[in-house]
């Protein structure tokens, strides 16, 4: 009896070793879900869905984006990253969720253990900006206006620990003002609320369409990097304040995602991304194109979560 039960247990995992297999070489043989941690109609999102629809040519399937926003990203990447780890669901990668936030609040995913990282392809360039006709001309005067009235100047963000919250509570920490922090769901609306003068200013995402009209004006970059478009804005680095925080747009999988499935995925990302639609749609959309290949964006990943770690815990001493 044993004997027989032995041979049966092994007849089954033979069929379900080789029913996995031809689900791998199969891949995919259905629509993928790209869940998009930001809301609908900001920079991010619209990047997502330009890479998105570049892949499905080179997959042969539909990628379908769906936004879960919240929680400075982290809703919609608890959402992708405890998912099956199949290939059907994956999602997109930000600083705040993987970098900063982690950090700061547990959460039911582990940044660098549970996400198996497939390419980056941009770099966020988010900034500091004002109302075109905001009294505030460089982002020294902001700084000043501070200092001189406490607790009133008030800026924008995403969420709070996003990034761009974190960096400018550390830069009034390091000046030693009092500013007052007004989270939206999103960078969009922290834009809406800066046009509208219900905050003096927004730290995030930037529309390359509001500042080419002159509704919108930039103080103050947050990558290293200065941008193309605009090269005389100053970037929080030049301004003098050295904050470790990368800045990176990507995508990712569950971890334990299937090796011939994670290939294939970075395999068609990576010729989106060589696509010649994709470069001149980026530049419109205002985020630049950085790409790392999955081995180095995972380490970039990974250094940077070890980086942040041990700044947090130097500002606690």
């Amino acid at each position: 009896m044993k004997t027989y039960l032995c041979v049966v247990v092994v007849i089954l995992s033979l069929v379900l070793s080789q029913g996995s297999v031809q689900a791998q070489s199969d891949y995919p043989n259905k629509s993928i879900t790209m869940i998009m941690v930001q809301p609908a109609g900001g920079t991010g999102d619209l990047t997502a869905r330009l890479i998105a629809k570049l892949a499905e040519k080179h997959l042969g399937q539909s990628v379908i984006v769906v936004n879960k926003v919240g929680g400075s990203g982290t809703v919609g990447t608890a959402a992708w990253a405890t998912a099956k780890p199949d290939g059907y669901t994956i999602g997109t990668m930000g600083q705040s969720p993987f970098i900063l936030t982690p950090h700061l609040i547990k959460l039911n995913y582990h940044p660098i253990k549970d996400v198996d990282p497939i390419i980056q392809y941009g770099i966020n360039n988010f900034a500091v900006s004002v109302r075109y006709d905001s009294p505030f001309m460089t982002f020294k005067d902001a700084i000043e206006y501070a200092r001189k009235n406490p607790g009133v100047l008030t800026f924008g963000t995403s969420g709070v620990n996003s990034v761009v919250h974190i960096t400018i509570e550390k830069i009034g920490r390091i000046e030693q003002v009092e500013m007052v922090h007004v989270p939206f769901k999103g960078g969009p609306e922290a834009v809406t609320a800066a046009m509208g003068g219900h905050v003096a200013m927004a730290a995030g995402d930037i529309s390359t369409s509001l500042l080419k009209a002159k509704k919108l004006r930039l103080l103050a970059m947050f990558p290293d990097q200065r941008w193309d478009e605009f090269p005389e804005v100053p970037t929080i680095k030049d301004l003098g304040y050295n904050i470790p925080i990368p800045y990176f747009v990507g995508l990712g999988a569950p971890k334990g995602t299937p090796e011939p499935i994670m290939l294939k995925l970075e395999d068609a990302f990576t010729k989106a991304v060589k696509d010649p639609e994709f470069g001149p749609a980026m530049k419109n959309i205002g985020i630049p194109v950085l790409y790392r290949n999955r081995k180095d964006f995972t380490a970039y990943v990974a250094k940077g979560y070890e980086e942040m770690g041990k700044a947090l815990d130097e500002l606690k001493k």
